[in-house]
């Protein structure tokens, strides 16, 4: 793959990724596109981790409070549960366990497919 194509196909794992589509189904096709049978993990993970650090840049205000607001969590868990920040914490971890059992029971189930 040339460093043209990796950029291309990291462009569009940026600008598809927040839509609700797959973008690593877009990512896969545009490796096909290509002529890139199989895309090596390095790749897929570094355009992974590039929306990662994207996303944290931008949200870094937001992680910060969040961050800030369990940490002050611990030592007043009335008080927290009373903040946006502490109500968002509190159900992104209560949407976390169905996901978790869903994931785990189905986990061999899964990988048998590939």
């Amino acid at each position: 793959m040339e460093a043209w194509q990796a950029i291309l196909i990291g462009l569009v794992q940026g600008l598809t990724e927040f839509l609700p589509v797959s973008s690593s189904g877009h990512v896969a096709l545009g490796a096909l596109f290509f002529g890139v049978d199989d895309m090596p993990l390095t790749m897929v993970l570094v355009v992974h981790a590039g929306t990662l650090l994207a996303t944290v840049i931008a949200l870094r205000q937001d992680l910060a409070n969040l961050v800030k607001e369990t940490w002050n969590g611990f030592s007043h868990p009335q008080a927290f549960l009373d903040t946006e920040e502490g109500r968002t914490i509190v159900g992104v971890l209560v949407a976390t366990v169905p996901t978790a059992v869903m994931g785990l029971t189905l986990e061999d189930r899964v990988e048998s497919f590939s």
